[in-house]
């Protein structure tokens, strides 16, 4: 059996008021990265921006990320990626969720890098 790292989500009160601040918009690519249970794509989606890509290594929550979406029938212009978010560039996002726990070593330095200049990054935890 599959076994899925401790996970405790984001409070979806705080990522509301995050994109209510952001305001994204039909021109914004979304990355979620350590999205656990899909709630930050979920929200985002409401937006209907031009792109959400949902970023999991932990095979277990992607299961569970791509149940909850599509169960809320958030479908469209939505890419999953279950791997490391160190093995990804983040070129074309313009505004990142990063949840991850502290202890994903260097992981934030390298989403930092490979992200443009002008990109939104929010980080929770």
């Amino acid at each position: 059996m599959e076994k899925s790292l401790s996970y405790s989500g984001t409070l979806e009160i705080v990522v509301q008021k995050a994109l209510q601040y952001l305001k994204p918009t039909d021109r914004d690519v979304i990355y979620d990265i350590g999205a656990g249970d899909g709630r930050i794509a979920r929200l985002c989606y409401e937006y209907q921006p031009k792109s959400i890509v949902v970023v999991e290594n932990d095979p277990v929550l992607m299961r569970v990320a791509k149940a909850n979406l599509t169960a809320e029938k958030c479908t469209e212009r939505i890419t999953y990626l279950l791997q490391d978010c160190r093995d990804i560039t983040y070129q074309d996002g313009t505004i990142l969720f990063y949840t991850l726990p502290g202890f994903v070593e260097n992981a934030l330095d390298i989403v930092t890098k490979t992200m443009p200049s002008n990109a939104k990054l929010i980080t929770f935890g």
